[in-house]
């Protein structure tokens, strides 16, 4: 069987939609799993959406797998997420550099 989707480094493995503003970028993720209870990291340019495996084992293992969201050049790695989780959704908001740094 054919392997599905980019192995790419610079491919994302999760579905979302993303807005931006002058100074922030909000990605939206479609979840599976209960957004309440996963932790939300940086590593490379990456955030890493990690499920909490105990409150989602009811569920099957695919539905509760998580995964990584590519961020753009202009995101602001250095700063710390800031996660909204409810149950109707993940909202991750990542400010922008300044333009100056950029370049």
């Amino acid at each position: 069987m054919p392997s599905v989707g980019s192995l790419a480094s610079t491919a994302s493995t999760m579905n979302y939609r993303v807005f931006q503003t002058e100074d922030t970028y909000t990605f939206v993720p479609f979840c599976w799993f209960n957004p309440e209870k996963c932790k939300v990291t940086i590593e490379k340019g990456k955030l890493i959406i990690t499920p909490n495996e105990r409150t989602n084992r009811k569920s099957e293992v695919a539905l509760t797998m998580g995964g990584h969201i590519v961020l753009p050049k202009r995101a602001d790695i250095s700063a710390e997420p800031e996660v909204i989780a409810d149950k109707q959704g993940l909202q991750i908001i990542m400010p922008k550099l300044k333009l100056s740094a950029v370049q």
